[in-house]
């Protein structure tokens, strides 16, 4: 009598244990950028003027074109580390003088997406991040017998951004930082 006392006592305790762990799981959905989780983004950026030393000049500036990738790589605390890269291009039209600069950056951007928020259907993904890469700059025009040149720089940069997903593949995201761009807007895709 007493190992049946015994057990329906036990079996009264875990139930509701095992009925609110699995509550807690529940209500504490999977990170939307994980370990293994790879997007790749298509975007347009603005700001930055890396010839602002050409002052008394009107020019056009074309809206900065990228390409950034992101890995999950590692879960560490509240968030997922990622690891990726950024490609983008701009040009910039001087005149007087029909003198055309145009820009391109390489770089490898590391992320940290931070998983802070746990409601079964976010779809928020903020993120913070640094870049190292290399602009490179090219030259050309007919403004006091310049000849058309070029060169090379190694650039560092920080940035801040979001990501919001329409579904559970797209999504559209927004940043704020330095490397070809002030800000950035774009879509992304999972892979």
């Amino acid at each position: 009598m007493r190992r049946i006392l015994f057990a329906t006592a036990l079996a009264a305790i875990m139930l509701p244990l095992g009925v609110h762990a699995e509550d807690a799981k529940k209500a504490d959905p999977p990170a939307l950028f994980r370990k293994g989780a790879s997007t790749l983004g298509f975007a347009l950026g603005f700001g930055v003027n890396h010839y602002g030393w050409m002052t008394g000049f009107s020019a056009t500036h074309s809206p900065a074109f990228n390409v950034i990738y992101d890995r999950g790589v590692a879960e560490v605390g509240p968030g997922t580390i990622g690891v990726g890269g950024i490609l983008g291009y701009k040009t910039t039209a001087f005149s007087p003088g029909n003198t055309r600069f145009n820009t391109v950056v390489i770089g490898v951007r590391g992320t940290y997406h931070l998983n802070i928020i746990k409601k079964p259907n976010n779809k928020f993904d903020p993120y913070a991040g640094l870049v190292l890469g290399i602009r490179s700059y090219s030259y050309g025009g007919d403004w006091g017998g310049w000849r058309p040149g070029g060169g090379s720089e190694l650039f560092t940069g920080v940035f801040a951004g979001c990501r919001y997903k329409f579904s559970s593949k797209f999504g559209a995201f927004a940043e704020l930082g330095y490397d070809i761009s002030v800000f950035r807007l774009g879509v992304n895709v999972d892979l």
